[in-house]
């Protein structure tokens, strides 16, 4: 089950403070260029653990599991765009690159994906056996997968990427 868009407004407001860090606050960001590489990994480990275990320590949904999730994620997305002793660099590994420039789509499709699998797997009806969910988990990651590269390729590229990765347009005869 998904929690609807209201739940989760925190991270909406938890990504405008980020950004906000990110444009406005030059202290606040120069602060976190020159965090020791321990409060780095203390970090990542918070993030890790709301993550993982945020559910079970709060209750789902809860304004504390939100919260630290939102915040956790902030940190990794800040600290990978702005740090200076990151680390490990994400932007350095091309299959992330690759996933990260089509992550709109998969944002956008993989509900999509997910249902359609459900339906194709008879999951709807009730037509399941002991590992149903990880049939239903790979195809949909798969066709998630598929559907987030063709959205790319056919109508994100030429829109989002900037001028000069584009190839120069052909002078007409």
């Amino acid at each position: 089950t998904y929690l609807h868009s209201f739940a989760v407004v925190s991270d909406f407001g938890l990504g405008a403070l980020a950004a906000l860090v990110a444009t406005r606050a030059p202290q606040a960001l120069e602060r976190l260029r020159s965090l020791p590489r321990w409060a780095l990994a203390l970090g990542y480990g918070l993030a890790a653990f709301a993550w993982l275990f945020g559910e079970r320590a709060f209750g789902r949904g809860s304004a504390a599991e939100r919260g630290l999730i939102g915040l956790g994620f902030a940190f990794i997305i800040l600290e990978q765009a702005f740090g200076r002793a990151g680390l490990f660099s994400l932007g350095k590994w091309p299959w992330l690159v690759y996933w990260g420039r089509r992550s709109y789509g998969l944002y956008l499709l993989h509900p999509i994906a997910m249902m359609a699998m459900k339906y194709v797997l008879g999951l709807e009806a009730g037509v399941h056996g002991r590992y149903w969910w990880l049939a239903w988990v790979v195809l949909s990651l798969v066709l998630t997968c598929a559907m987030a590269a063709a959205s790319y390729r056919f109508f994100e590229k030429e829109r989002f990427e900037p001028e000069q990765a584009r190839p120069a347009a052909k002078p007409e005869s």
